[in-house]
């Protein structure tokens, strides 16, 4: 634990001095610390992103993001130092620091437990490690699939894995994201300061109850994406709604809003819905011809996105992965287009709970009725919440309040709720991959109704609710913790990655390379690893290293070839 908490003490010192200097550098400061925290966890996963383009992400990274905030402490001094003496004199500040460290205290009992997540001994620990070892191979997804999923999010866990002090590589990122995000959806609720309803708090409410949840909570101690994409949805809305309230006309918020969502894109591919909020800043730019500001976000997007880009070129050849479609780069290490396709109707299969990629052109007839008849009872609510709410939260934008005047807001926000759920339900409609979409739209609907309603009874219950509904859900992850043998012993030691049984194979110069001796995991030690040994017939080294990565051999690099490094006869996919 003590480890833990010594990492989250460089994550908070590195993301908040370089999300402070950022967004000093983008205009006006937005009051409260957790913006730039947020931001710079994304400025921190550019950077890592960058670095192993180059090199790989271990101490010298480590060695000169610390000269990075050295630097932004001597420049930004003062301001630094204005920041945190108003920040000291805020009411409650006393509590509020109490209750950030009860948070880190129970998050870091849950870490004890170790990683819990299947997939992260499936892939999550071998592309961590990749980019601990090499920063980037050419090709790598030709030996394992799943590695070209790349997730930006991986390049920041290397970033903090500390994996050159005694070869422990570490997972606490997801912790330190859990604490933030509670910590800002429990500080800054603003109906207690209000003394009436406001729908951002309802927002708020929707990432207690995400991070809350079983299937989330236990997720924590492992370095999977799926933590940090949806709590970055639920952040960016809660926010835009807040900026909104307080009547901000200012493009600046918004328009950083906008980068965390290409952000959240990088992260995860199916929160790209988000980016549609870029709309409303944008047209604002425009009509008040404001291009040199309009430039300057659109280049923090590009800079956003173009190292994450450029790694999906790098790892499977295509500049987004799994859309054969986009097919751009004539490179001798890109994967087989039929790869890409098997990969994407899979996973759509799984998510849809047919686990038949065979199926992949199942109706909504045949998928539906089986995918929901095994959902757990809170998602068939939620869900049907969705469906009810919907049609009342567009027409009570489009006439808001029977006057006739359209609320563009209202109906943007809506939108890009809806955007979300429709592209999880068609593309993956996995439940941990949609339940913080459908926790948004009915608690969004929730504030609209209740908005403005100031009698004191209301809010004290809502208070009251707010603070059960945290108080149980903390107190079950402390009980989660708890319940390990692991706690007491590993107070000062970090727990390990699972180790598995791994068979070796010597390649063509003589690289060895894992495969499981059973089932797919490989988890870290044994690497670099691929969970089907079949694959290793199809693919070759690029060069005499691993840093050279692999390719397929020539006779197969326009086959039918799935994600088994099985050769089908025909095109499976072919309309």
């Amino acid at each position: 634990m003590l480890q833990t908490f010594v990492c989250w003490a460089w994550i908070f010192i590195t993301a908040y001095l370089t999300g402070f200097a950022v967004r000093r550098i983008l205009g006006r400061r937005s009051p409260g610390c957790d913006m730039d925290l947020v931001f710079g966890l994304c400025i921190l996963t550019v950077y890592a992103q960058v670095f192993s383009l180059f090199l790989p992400v271990s101490l010298a990274a480590t060695i000169l993001l610390g000269g990075i905030c050295l630097v932004i402490v001597i420049a930004f001094r003062k301001a630094l130092f204005e920041t945190w003496k108003l920040c000291l004199k805020r009411r409650y500040i006393f509590w509020k620091i109490c209750g950030v460290a009860a948070l880190v205290l129970i998050t870091g009992l849950l870490l004890t437990r170790g990683p819990g997540h299947y997939d992260t001994d499936l892939y999550h620990a071998q592309s961590i490690r990749w980019i601990e070892e090499y920063g980037v191979a050419p090709g790598i997804g030709n030996l394992h699939n799943r590695l070209a999923y790349n997730s930006s999010f991986f390049c920041l866990q290397a970033l903090f894995s500390f994996h050159f002090i005694e070869g422990q590589s570490m997972y606490s990122v997801n912790g330190f994201i859990a604490v933030l995000m509670l910590s800002y959806a429990l500080l800054s609720m603003k109906f207690m300061r209000k003394k009436k309803i406001v729908i951002s708090d309802f927002f708020r409410i929707g990432m207690i109850l995400y991070l809350c949840n079983g299937e989330t909570y236990t997720c924590i101690s492992s370095p999977g994406t799926d933590l940090l994409a949806m709590t970055l949805v639920i952040y960016i809305l809660s926010k835009w709604m807040d900026f909104w309230e307080e009547g901000e006309k200012k493009e600046t918020y918004y328009s950083q809003l906008c980068l965390l969502a290409v952000y959240a894109m990088s992260v995860k591919l199916s929160t790209a819905m988000l980016v549609l909020l870029a709309l409303t800043p944008a047209l604002r730019l425009m009509r008040g011809k404001k291009w040199t500001e309009a430039a300057v976000y659109v280049s923090g997007g590009l800079m956003i996105a173009l190292p994450w880009l450029i790694r999906n070129v790098i790892i499977s050849g295509y500049i987004i992965y799994p859309y054969p479609e986009l097919d751009i780069f004539d490179v001798d290490w890109k994967m087989p287009a039929y790869t890409l396709l098997f990969d994407r109707y899979e996973i759509r299969a799984w998510g849809q709970g047919l686990n038949d990629v065979y199926r992949f052109d199942a109706s909504v007839r045949e998928w539906f009725p089986l995918w929901f008849g095994k959902l757990q009872w809170s998602m068939k609510i939620l869900l049907g919440c969705n469906v009810i709410v919907c049609p009342g939260m567009i027409l009570t934008g489009v006439w808001r309040g029977g006057s006739g005047r359209r609320d563009w807001n209202h109906l943007q926000i809506v939108t890009v709720i809806m955007a979300c759920i429709a592209v999880w339900l068609i593309g993956s409609p996995l439940p941990r991959y949609g339940s913080a979409y459908l926790l948004l739209l009915p608690l969004y609907a929730a504030g609209c109704g209740l908005e403005g309603m100031k009698k004191q009874m209301l809010p004290n219950i809502m208070l009251f609710s707010t603070a059960a509904l945290a108080v149980y859900g903390i107190s079950t992850w402390a009980a989660f913790g708890l319940e390990s043998d692991q706690w007491k012993n590993h107070k000062r030691e970090y727990v390990k990655y699972a180790e598995y049984e791994c068979e070796e194979h010597v390649l063509e110069g003589g690289i060895t390379v894992y495969t499981p001796a059973a089932g797919d995991q490989a988890g870290y030690y044994d690497f670099p690893s691929t969970p089907y040994e079949d694959r290793l017939g199809l693919i070759e080294l690029r060069g005499d290293s691993l840093e050279d990565g692999f390719r397929m051999r020539k006779e197969y690099r326009n086959g039918f070839v799935s994600t088994y490094g099985r050769v089908e006869t025909e095109n499976m996919f072919a309309e």
